[in-house]
């Protein structure tokens, strides 16, 4: 073959990766790992409420409560999503031991727009759609989601009239706005994901490790 014909291309495949390596920093910031491993938490001086409007999965009488406030455009939310809360779930929330409630704290204007998309479901629906949004993020944190999250919303029964009424939803938009601002301002939060564990608040995904040895300790407390 050719020698410059091969360095030609290796000069192309190398400003590929150059290219997309940009594209990731511009997109996401600095690399940072997608999990934390060390265990620091901040005590709340009270036990965070519970509202009566709370999305909850699990026992809603389980013992102890860890409230997780999310951004559906978070890759960091996405990976505890599909692969730690669900060894959280078969410890300790199918066991009864843990609820779960999620609290919305959207980062960007198209989390918003997935939430809303989230919420026009019913509540039993909810969770379904928060794993399939995370699952796609690539296809929809664009910078017009409107058609990608249109699509999602066909696969879920949702045509576009009714669509377009959930993302015009001031009540639900409202209430997604005060979710992030009882965050900031009652919990001084500022990332996600952020979790409250009873009186304990930690930031980031943590291993399932983590997650066990801060549940269990919990769980002692009131043994």
């Amino acid at each position: 073959m050719n020698k410059k014909f091969l360095i030609g291309l290796g000069i192309l495949v190398l400003l590929v990766v150059v290219a997309v390596g940009g594209y990731a920093y511009w997109q996401y910031g600095p690399g940072q790992p997608a999990v934390t491993q060390t265990v620091e938490t901040t005590k709340l001086s009270a036990m965070p409420d519970v509202h009566p409007d709370d999305i909850i999965l699990g026992d809603p009488k389980a013992p102890i409560t860890i409230i997780e406030y999310y951004s559906l455009s978070c890759p960091h939310c996405a990976h505890f999503a599909e692969d730690i809360l669900p060894k959280v779930k078969e410890a300790y929330i199918d066991t009864g031991k843990v609820r779960l409630v999620l609290r919305d704290y959207p980062l960007n204007k198209q989390a918003l727009m997935a939430a809303l998309l989230a919420h026009c479901l019913p509540n039993d629906a909810f969770f379904s759609m928060t794993d399939v949004l995370f699952k796609s993020q690539a296809t929809w944190l664009v910078d017009d989601a409107s058609q990608p999250l249109a699509a999602i919303a066909k696969t879920a029964g949702i045509d576009d009239q009714k669509f377009a009424a959930c993302l015009n939803d001031k009540a639900v938009q409202d209430k997604i706005i005060a979710s992030r601002k009882e965050a900031e301002e009652k919990y001084d939060i500022n990332a996600t994901p952020t979790f409250l564990i009873m009186d304990q608040k930690i930031s980031g995904a943590r291993e399932f490790e983590v997650m066990k040895q801060l549940i269990d300790a919990q769980l002692q407390k009131i043994n």
